[in-house]
């Protein structure tokens, strides 16, 4: 078990995590999900020792661990969301580095790279300049690298960006397959559908503080809403306002549209009405879901209700 006790920690005068506590356990696969600066790239950062907490406390199995050790690293394999690869690399120079990074041997390496080819088609990188690589290639290269060492705990952060849907279903099925031998999977999206189905546990931050944390379903159960997203200019939107007084629990405004998340499933004439009575308005419905619900406890959280 993997635990975090009263984490604070900011980037100069600006707060991210405010005493976060938390446990991620080994054979399960946790996800985490939250806005942009709730702090789910930090806490990742954190674990995997690119960041120290100021203060806070780190537990592995009931002991302090200090996760910048080399015996603790190398049970780590840690993917963030910004990163960067030697351009003046190969992709297989890229693997071969990263198992030497961690002390393994060439044939341990190649043997290796060999059984994570079919999840990340390291076949058909190899020998090519990472300059020549697509971004998701680069993606893909540096998850597998991330894991060549067969690490306990997997932790990326934003995995499944710019990778196509075939392999990103291979890469779930190889999380799920960690999973099962036992091994721990951490994982920051903003696509909550991603994990939906597959996560154990979803956590959900704001503002550098843990919302909620519980089985995927049941947050649905608790939380989800039915939604009405409205796009328009701000006459439209305030129109919809209006109309939907005494509907709507809670708005969400940003990026040209609101959110509104409805104590229920709206009667059957009042879309009509709204398009009816409200010039230029896209209106788009959702029905309670994880993404909902996600986003209702933290707003900005999935791209999903956009």
């Amino acid at each position: 078990m993997l635990e975090v006790r009263g984490l604070d920690f900011a980037y100069g005068e600006t707060p991210v995590l405010r005493q976060l506590s938390t446990a991620f356990n080994e054979g399960h696969f946790s996800a985490l999900a939250g806005p942009n600066g709730s702090g789910k790239s930090t806490l990742l950062s954190i674990l995997a020792g690119d960041l120290l907490p100021r203060p806070g406390s780190l537990i592995c199995d009931g002991a302090e661990w200090n996760p910048r050790a080399g015996s603790s690293k190398r049970i780590v394999g840690f993917a963030s969301q910004q990163f960067e690869l030697d351009p003046d690399s190969d992709a297989r120079e890229t693997m071969q580095f990263s198992g030497a990074l961690f002390g393994m041997n060439p044939k341990a390496t190649q043997e290796r790279i060999a059984s994570l080819n079919p999840v990340f088609g390291l076949d058909e990188l190899a020998g090519r300049s990472i300059k020549k690589l697509s971004g998701g290639q680069k993606r893909r290269l540096h998850l597998a690298a991330s894991v060549v060492h067969s690490p306990q705990w997997i932790i990326w952060d934003e995995p499944f960006t710019g990778i196509d849907a075939q392999y990103s279903s291979r890469i779930m099925e190889f999380l799920l397959a960690e999973r099962k031998s036992g091994k721990g999977i951490i994982v920051c999206t903003h696509n909550i559908r991603d994990v939906a189905t597959k996560a154990d546990r979803v956590t959900v931050l704001r503002q550098g503080s843990i919302v909620v944390s519980d089985e995927p379903g049941r947050i649905s159960e608790l939380y989800g809403k039915w939604v009405l997203v409205a796009t328009g200019n701000a006459t439209a939107q305030n129109k919809v306002a209006e109309m939907l007084h005494g509907y709507a629990e809670k708005e969400d405004k940003s990026r040209g549209r609101t959110a509104f998340f409805l104590k229920e499933k709206l009667p059957a004439g009042i879309v009509p009405a709204l398009l009816d009575s409200v010039q230029d308005l896209h209106v788009v419905i959702k029905a309670p879901g994880l993404d909902t619900a996600i986003d209702f406890l933290s707003p900005g959280s999935n791209r999903n209700t956009e």
